[in-house]
């Protein structure tokens, strides 16, 4: 397939035909695996729902986008159009096997009664505004000293950060609360606003545009937890938002070279006008490469490259679960660098020390085979399904709360390796649990004996 002199992708009649199979299944199967929720309808409000956002975005669509043209949509190489129709066809049956193993092992759970660890959320939200102040602003402590580079050990620097991240939970307990009082005050108006300004605060200090998205994610799942549905004047404005985020690289990437670079504003803004970069709307595009990145180890592995044949199961577990402090031996998430000077710069003569995404079927696939792919898929189709069987039985704002907090790992999720994914979520539900028991314990024993309530029955 020829566009402006460039080529797509490799298809054969059984490309096209295992295409059509990934995109009825990419639409039919999480309805199916909700049905008991409301079909569709429990999408927003579901793990299911990001998953299946992030595996359209970065597989679905992308797939169709390379078939058109795999060059300008690519990395300006004929790399992928280099693959032959073999291995696109082994990469599409691996994508159909990882998506149909995700949402069965997301589907094997009911709907449970028992909130588990979750249900240490609300002391994470506060009680009162001065408590919701207090943790506020301990959290973001947690993420100026993480984001800053103050040299924290090694040890500290993940609970640290993801504790950093916990400022999302008072902030939607706060929006919740607002959705849900009939005659919320002035001062609650001006509270719900400056809860977000730690999300504004994380991007000066770490310039990524995910640590935008809680500005939209809070007001927006709050709303759709608290009254089951969202008014057209905000999904009007979340359209719009969408829009800006995606076209804010190029003004992102130069405020990463005036703060990591160490340009000047003005150095920074003379060469933006200098330069010729590629428009914002195709450096968006080429972000999203999940599909690219499974081509390609599809098509080097095991013939280029053998299989690395490592428990990455076991290792996500581990680190997850297991702090540095009782495992020093522990290893960081280092496979981006890895497969960024491997796979994605073979044959290229492209030397680069920056992670690039391997995909976590991919990186599955590059470990075991294809059926570590199924395997992998299906174990993180139980952890995503354990986790919100808990949430469902948490009241609307807590259940909100969940969402915003865990959506930005399941989104992207798809795009990364799988020790990474599961890793980061293991250890992201730990530090909840333990920060909420820890809060939990404070706030008890602030009570005096003397004004803690009598038991039913007591002597007087």
């Amino acid at each position: 397939m020829q566009v402006n002199d460039h080529t797509g992708l490799a298809c054969s009649g059984w490309t096209w035909a295992l295409a059509a199979l990934l995109v009825v299944l990419w639409l039919v199967l999480p309805p199916l695996a909700l049905r008991r929720r409301g079909g569709w309808r429990a999408m927003p409000q579901s793990f299911l729902g990001f998953f299946w956002l992030g595996f359209g975005v970065d597989f679905v669509v992308r797939f169709l986008l390379l078939t058109w043209d795999s060059v300008e949509f690519g990395n300006d190489t004929f790399r992928l159009a280099d693959v032959s129709t073999r291995s696109l066809d082994r990469a599409m049956v691996l994508a159909i096997a990882y998506w149909a193993a995700a949402v069965l092992g997301f589907a094997c759970w009911q709907r449970g009664r028992r909130a588990g660890p979750l249900a240490v959320l609300p002391a994470v939200g506060g009680s009162s505004p001065r408590r919701r102040l207090g943790i506020l602003l301990g959290c973001t402590a947690c993420m100026v000293a993480t984001s800053a580079d103050l040299g924290l050990p090694l040890m500290l620097l993940t609970p640290f950060s993801i504790v950093g991240r916990l400022w999302v939970v008072p902030a939607t307990f706060v929006w919740a609360e607002w959705f849900a009082s009939a005659r919320p005050t002035r001062a609650d108006a001006r509270r719900r606003w400056l809860v977000l300004l730690p999300a504004l605060l994380h991007f000066a200090l770490s310039p990524f545009r995910e640590n935008l998205a809680p500005l939209a994610l809070v007001p927006l799942l709050a709303l759709l937890c608290v009254r089951g549905y969202v008014p057209r004047r905000a999904v009007a404005a979340a359209v719009v938002a969408v829009i800006l985020f995606l076209a804010a690289g190029s003004a992102t990437q130069r405020y990463r070279d005036v703060r990591w670079g160490g340009e000047d504003l003005d150095e920074a803004a003379l060469s933006a006008e200098q330069e010729l970069p590629d428009p914002d709307w195709l450096v968006t595009v080429r972000r999203f490469h999940g599909f690219d990145s499974l081509l390609l180890t599809v098509d080097l592995v095991p013939s280029a490259y053998a299989h690395r044949e490592q428990n990455v199961l076991l290792d996500g577990v581990l680190r997850g679960v297991v702090p540095r402090a009782l495992l020093p031996e522990k290893r960081g998430s280092n496979r981006g660098v890895e497969f960024a000077q491997t796979i994605w710069a073979h044959d290229s003569g492209l030397e680069s020390s920056a992670a690039i995404a391997p995909s976590m079927p991919g990186d599955l696939y590059y470990d075991g085979g294809a059926w570590l792919v199924v395997v992998g898929a299906l174990v993180w189709g139980l952890v995503l399904g354990g986790v919100e069987r808990w949430a469902g039985a948490l009241p609307a704002g807590a259940r909100a709360t969940v969402l915003v907090l865990f959506s930005m790992q399941i989104v992207p999720s798809v795009e990364r390796d799988f020790a990474h994914c599961l890793a980061t979520f293991l250890q992201s539900l730990v530090v909840l649990f333990v920060v909420g028991v820890a809060l939990r314990t404070l706030a008890r024993a602030r009570v005096p004996r003397w004004e803690a309530p009598r038991a039913h029955g007591a002597r007087a």
